[in-house]
C-alpha cells in the first residue's frame, strides 16, 4: 500500500469515525453484489461479497462475509481494529477462502488486508428495537378492531429478509394477519414491516375480528436472506380486550375539595360522554390532564389513539357520588361508571407539645384541601397566624418566636389551644358564634429552664434508650442513672462511668448545643439488674455551680457525700439535697423512671419528628437483635389522630409466618394480636408488609436501630395516593 493511499484511508478514516457514533440505518454499500427474489421481493444473499477494492464497507456483527479479489475469492484476509479507535487491538481473520464469521467482533473500525488488497469495514451491532403503538403513544393493550403500528427501529437493510412473529393467545403462530390477507407477517422485507410501523394509517395491522386475550410479537431475521444475520428482537406483548368503556377513580374515599384522577378506557377514537349524578356539587376543573380548557360537570369527549383518556374531578359537599362514561359511538348501553365517597375535610398539626418561653417554634401541619389557613389562639386570630400559605404538597409552615410576639398567649405559662380554619375570609379578630374548626391542638408554654423526656418507658436488656430535653445557659448537663438496688446494684452501661469509686452508679456529663438542646443515647447491659431504673437530669444555676458553689462539677458538689451501699430513694435524696435542695440553689432537677426487662420486643421507639404522615402499604424488613416471642402489634399515632395498623404479616422464604387483621375503632385499637404467637430468631431476616390507616409516626430513614437493637429497613412505602418512598418506617412495638 502507498503513502498515497495511506494517507488517503486515513482521511477517509477521520470522516467516517466522526459520524460512526449516529449512525442508525446503515446501507448495504456497492459491495453487496447480488440480490435474489423470494416471494415477490427482493432479498439480499446469505452473506455481504466484499471486493477488497480500498472502499468502506458497513457490517452488522453475526453477518456472513466472503472477500474477493478480481472477482475471486481470495485467501486469508486480517482484520486488524484501526489504532486510536475502541476496536485497537482487535484482530480476526478469515479462513483460507476468505470468509470471515463476524460474531466475534466488536463495534468499531476495522482495517482488512490481503496481500496489496485492503478494506475499511465499518462494524455495528445491529440493532431491531420493536415496539407497539396506537398512533403515536406506545401500548400493552388495545380493544380488538383498533389499528396497530407494530414499530421497528433498525439498522438493517431494506431489503433484508425478517418474519414478524405473532403468536395468538392460544399459541398458534400467524403468518398473515387473519383480519386482512395482503398484510404478510412470514418471509418480508424491512422495508414492508417499516411501513406496518410507518403514519401511514392505512398500512397499520387491522385488528378487526381478532379473538380477545395476550398475543406476543417479535422480529426475527432470514438468516439465508439477511446476509447471514440471525438475530431477534424483544418480545412484547399486547392485551387485545373486547370493545367496552370503563372508567377508574385514583381514589374512592376522599373529602371535599379533594381532587381525583379518573382514567377512561375505551375503543380508540369513540366518542364518548362524562356526566355525575349531582351536577350541582361537581367540578371538573379547567386543564387538569384531558379536562376541557373551562370548569365544568360534564363534557363530551373522543378516546386517544392508545384508548385512554384521563381526567380530574373534586365536589364541594359530602355525599356520594357517581360518574357515569358512556360510548356514545358503540351506543347509549355501552357505559360504566363508579362511585366516590365524600367526607368533611381534614387538618393534621405538627407542633411540639411543649414551648419555652423566650425560643422560636414552628406551627406547620397539613392538610387535604384549601389554599390558605387560618390559625387562632385561644378563639383569636392574630395578625402572624392570618391567611397561612397551603403549599402544593397541602402543607403549611409559619414560625413564632415566643420573646418577640405579640400574641400574648404565647408568653405566659400554661397550656395554649390553636384552632385551625381553612380559607376562612374573616380575616383576624376574634372567632365567630358559628364558625366551626377544621382541626385543634393545645402546646403548653413553659419558663425557660431545665426539660427532659425518655424515648421510651421500658427497654429490653441489651437494648438502648435516649435521654433528650433542652437546658437553658448552661454548657452541659449532667445525667444519673441509678439501679433498682441503689449503688449496690448494676450499673445500667457496664462500660459507663461511675457517678463515686465504688458504685455502680452511672454518671454521664452531656453538652448542650447553642439552641439548647441535648441527647444521650444509653446502652443497656445485656445481663444487668431488671427492673425500675431512676433517670436524672440535673443543670447548673445561673454561678455555673450546683448549690451555692461556682464553676463546680456534680462530683465536687458530692465530695461530703458517701453514696455506697445506698438505696435508690437515698441516692436520689442526697442528691436533691446537693443541689436543687441546697439553700439559695437556683439548680434545676428532672426525674423519670425507665423499666429494663427481660421480656422479648422490638421497638422502634418514637421518631424526633412524624411528619409528614399517610396512611399506605410498607414493605421492608426486620433483623431481630435477639430472639423475640411476638403475639402483638402496637402503632404510634400522631398526637390528635386515629393512626393504626390495618393488616400485617410477617414472612420469609418459607412463607406466611404470621398475620394480624384490625378489628375497628374499639377496645385497645391501637393494638392488633396475630393469628398466632411466634419466635422471631436473633440475626434472622423477616420480610413485613404493614397497610396503616388514618396518621401513624412515621421514621423518615431507609434503615433504623430499633431501642432493643434490632434493626429495620424499608423496601419500598405506597401512601394512599400512589407516591412512592423508600425512607419511611411506621413507629411500631412488637411484644408478646
Amino acid at each position: 500500500m502507498n503513502g498515497g493511499k495511506i494517507t488517503g484511508m486515513l482521511l477517509l478514516l477521520i470522516m467516517i469515525s466522526s459520524v460512526f457514533s449516529v449512525m442508525t440505518q446503515l446501507t448495504t454499500g456497492s459491495d453487496v453484489t447480488r440480490t435474489t427474489v423470494r416471494n415477490g421481493y427482493v432479498v439480499n444473499p446469505d452473506n455481504i461479497t466484499i471486493s477488497m477494492d480500498g472502499n468502506i464497507t458497513e457490517v452488522l456483527i453475526g453477518q456472513n462475509v466472503q472477500f474477493m479479489c478480481g472477482g475471486n475469492k481470495s485467501g486469508k484476509v486480517t482484520v486488524t481494529g484501526v489504532a486510536g479507535t475502541p476496536t485497537e487491538g482487535h484482530v480476526v481473520t478469515s479462513d483460507s477462502t476468505g470468509w470471515l464469521d463476524t460474531s466475534w467482533m466488536v463495534e468499531g473500525m476495522y482495517n482488512a488486508t490481503y496481500g496489496e488488497h485492503w478494506e475499511l469495514l465499518a462494524v455495528s451491532k445491529p440493532v431491531m428495537g420493536l415496539s407497539l403503538k396506537a398512533g403515536t403513544k406506545d401500548v400493552s393493550s388495545i380493544c380488538s378492531g383498533a389499528p396497530l403500528r407494530v414499530h421497528l427501529e433498525t439498522n438493517l437493510d431494506k431489503n433484508d429478509c425478517v418474519d414478524l412473529v405473532v403468536r395468538t393467545p392460544e399459541g398458534c403462530l400467524l403468518t398473515q394477519n387473519p383480519a386482512d390477507p395482503n398484510q404478510k407477517f412470514d418471509d418480508i422485507n424491512v422495508s414492508q414491516l417499516l411501513e406496518y410501523g410507518s403514519m401511514n394509517e392505512s398500512k397499520w395491522i387491522n385488528t378487526t375480528g381478532w379473538n380477545v386475550g395476550t398475543y406476543t410479537f417479535s422480529v426475527r431475521t432470514e438468516e439465508e436472506n439477511a446476509r447471514g444475520l440471525d438475530v431477534c428482537s424483544k418480545e412484547r406483548e399486547l392485551a387485545v380486550l373486547s370493545v367496552e368503556i370503563t372508567i377508574e377513580a385514583e381514589k374512592c374515599v376522599v373529602v371535599e375539595s379533594e381532587k381525583v384522577r379518573l382514567t377512561v378506557t375505551g375503543a380508540p377514537k369513540h366518542n364518548i360522554a362524562i356526566s355525575s349524578s349531582d351536577p350541582t356539587h361537581t367540578i371538573f376543573p379547567a386543564g387538569y390532564e384531558d379536562n376541557p380548557p373551562f370548569d365544568s360537570s360534564g363534557f363530551d369527549d373522543t378516546i386517544d389513539e392508545d384508548g385512554k383518556r384521563k381526567y380530574v374531578v373534586y365536589f364541594n359537599d359530602t355525599g356520594t357520588y357517581t360518574i357515569e362514561v358512556t360510548d356514545t359511538t358503540a351506543g347509549l348501553s355501552n357505559y360504566d361508571c363508579v362511585d366516590i365517597s365524600v367526607s368533611e375535610k381534614r387538618v393534621t398539626f405538627d407542633v411540639p407539645s411543649r414551648v419555652v418561653i423566650g425560643e422560636k417554634f414552628t406551627i406547620k401541619g397539613a392538610t387535604n384541601v384549601g389554599n390558605t389557613v387560618d390559625i387562632a389562639v385561644e378563639n383569636y386570630v392574630y395578625p402572624e397566624l392570618n391567611d397561612i400559605p397551603i403549599e402544593e404538597n397541602g402543607e403549611f409552615e409559619t414560625e413564632i418566636d415566643t420573646g418577640t410576639t405579640n400574641i400574648t398567649p404565647f408568653t405566659v405559662p400554661g397550656s395554649v389551644l390553636l384552632e385551625v380554619y381553612i380559607d376562612r375570609a374573616a380575616g383576624t379578630g376574634e372567632i365567630g358564634a358559628n364558625e366551626t374548626e377544621d382541626g385543634r391542638v393545645a402546646i403548653l408554654m413553659v419558663r425557660a429552664g431545665l426539660t427532659a423526656e425518655l424515648s421510651t418507658d421500658s427497654v429490653v436488656q441489651g437494648g438502648n434508650f435516649m435521654v433528650n430535653g433542652t437546658a437553658r445557659g448552661v454548657k452541659n448537663v449532667d445525667i444519673v442513672v441509678v439501679a433498682p438496688k441503689g449503688s449496690n446494684g448494676s450499673m445500667i452501661c457496664p462500660t459507663g462511668t461511675p457517678l463515686q469509686a465504688g458504685t455502680n452508679i452511672y454518671y454521664a456529663v452531656v453538652p448542650v448545643t447553642a439552641e439548647g438542646a441535648f441527647t444521650k443515647k444509653i446502652y443497656v447491659g445485656t445481663d444487668v439488674d431488671t427492673g425500675s431504673y431512676l433517670v436524672v437530669v440535673l443543670s447548673k444555676g445561673r454561678d455555673g455551680g450546683y448549690a451555692q458553689g461556682h464553676d463546680n462539677n456534680l462530683t465536687e458538689a458530692l465530695a461530703d457525700y458517701n453514696l455506697t451501699g445506698k438505696t435508690q430513694a437515698q441516692i436520689l435524696a442526697i442528691l436533691e439535697d446537693a443541689t436543687v435542695g441546697a439553700a439559695g440553689s437556683d439548680d434545676l432537677m428532672w426525674k423519670g423512671d425507665i423499666t429494663v426487662s427481660n421480656e422479648s420486643y422490638i421497638d422502634t421507639g418514637l421518631p424526633e419528628n412524624p411528619y409528614p404522615s399517610i396512611s399506605g402499604i410498607h414493605n421492608g424488613t426486620i433483623i431481630p437483635f435477639h430472639d423475640i416471642n411476638v403475639s402483638k402489634l402496637y402503632t404510634y399515632p400522631c398526637e390528635g389522630t386515629g393512626g393504626h395498623t390495618e393488616y400485617i404479616r410477617i414472612y420469609n422464604e418459607s412463607g406466611t409466618i404470621a398475620e394480624a387483621n384490625w378489628t375497628g375503632y374499639k377496645g385497645d385499637w391501637h393494638n392488633i394480636t396475630f393469628n398466632r404467637p411466634v419466635v422471631l430468631l436473633a440475626n434472622r431476616t423477616y420480610s413485613y408488609t404493614i397497610r396503616t390507616g388514618s396518621y401513624p409516626q412515621i421514621i423518615h430513614r431507609q434503615n433504623h436501630t430499633t431501642l432493643d437493637g434490632s434493626l429495620i429497613t424499608c423496601t419500598k412505602f405506597t401512601d394512599a395516593n400512589g407516591r412512592v418512598y423508600y425512607d419511611w418506617i411506621p413507629a411500631i412495638r412488637l411484644y408478646a
